[in-house]
């Protein structure tokens, strides 16, 4: 793949993170309708489209020998347990109410268990038609909302539900998604892509309150118990369900359209994306616990919005700094070898 490409898909990634950290700071604001118009943009394709990407760009759940790379699992493991460790730890200081248990999770580290369990179910079911594994995962995601059990331990919504993107980006190949983003980078594409992405903030912003019901959908993590939709249709969770899929991608091809091909001074903090996903969260939670958040409220109001958006901005570039980096490199280049018996060893 050419130096153009990989400088686009981090392009594509740092913006992403971008939204993460904005949408996780506007989680607090969600009482102004600006923020919340915007957060119900933000939410309604930034995680299917992080997934997509994660999905498209690990595409070797095996080595050269293939083998499992169980060292890339195990790695992201380690990552997860020591961040709900710190956020844990940050709640303790606070003396904020948390959840105990390391396999139940609602707050950010679920993306990170989510990845490597996503490795672990694609691997297991590599024998399997990709077209029918897709289908078999969308009827899935749409129907696990009836089931009221189905919630944060193991993050079994979530991964139940963001499944599917992640399954389109492992099965989409390199040639085809050229193909995707070339016809969407068509200057016809770009301005309708332009007008679609206004028009649905527009939208957002005038119909924000009667639409807030959709962050039960966005968030993947809410059985349709918890919808309160201000209308009554049939069916109307898997119906919500499979409206949020629609509208994912529709979003996020636009986005995908107006991602600058070419290096820009932003285009090497995309390949750190995981140190500003951890790390921004942290610094969330103690401004929380703070209450500083609250402040900047109380202070500023409906334009609450703009101090979001400048914290966003600040945090996703000193995070994405190359020093921040050095303890994730180290924990993702683990081996686990060692601690596994070699078949080739084992002469029965």
């Amino acid at each position: 793949m050419s130096n153009k490409r990989i400088s686009y898909y981090d392009n594509l990634k740092f913006i992403l993170i971008f939204f993460v950290v904005l949408g996780h700071f506007l989680l607090i604001q969600l009482n102004f309708k600006l923020s919340l118009s915007i957060f119900l943009f933000i939410y309604s394709f930034h995680m299917p489209l992080f997934v997509f990407i994660t999905g498209f760009l690990g595409k070797k759940i095996e080595d050269e020998n293939g083998k499992f790379r169980i060292n890339k699992v195990f790695s992201l493991l380690i990552i997860y347990f020591i961040f709900k460790l710190l956020c844990c730890f940050i709640c303790l200081i606070f003396k904020v109410p948390f959840e105990q248990s390391f396999f139940v999770e609602q707050e950010c580290p679920w993306y990170l268990l989510a990845f490597a369990l996503w490795m672990i179910i694609t691997y297991i079911l590599k024998n399997i038609k990709p077209k029918y594994l897709l289908i078999f995962s969308i009827l899935f995601a749409l129907l696990v909302g009836y089931d009221t059990k189905v919630g944060d331990f193991l993050c079994t919504s979530r991964i139940i539900v963001f499944y599917p993107y992640f399954l389109l980006g492992y099965y989409l190949s390199k040639d085809n998604m050229k193909k995707v983003i070339d016809f969407m980078k068509a200057r016809k594409m770009k301005i309708i892509s332009f007008i679609v992405l206004i028009t649905m903030i527009i939208v957002f912003y005038i119909f924000a309150n009667n639409l807030s019901f959709l962050k039960t959908i966005f968030t993947g993590r809410n059985c349709y118990a918890y919808l309160e939709t201000p209308f009554d249709i049939p069916f109307k969770g898997a119906v919500m369900r499979a409206f949020s899929f629609v509208l994912a991608i529709i979003t996020s091809l636009c986005l995908m359209a107006l991602i600058p091909t070419r290096k820009r001074f932003y285009t090497v903090f995309g390949s750190r994306t995981m140190q500003v996903y951890v790390l921004h969260y942290l610094i969330f939670l103690i401004m929380n616990h703070l209450g500083l958040l609250v402040k900047i409220n109380d202070v500023f109001g409906n334009y609450s919005f703009l101090v979001a958006f400048a914290l966003a901005i600040l945090t996703t570039f000193v995070f994405s700094l190359k020093c921040f980096s050095i303890p994730f490199n180290k924990i993702m280049n683990l081996k686990f070898n060692k601690i596994f018996i070699d078949s080739g060893d084992n002469n029965g």
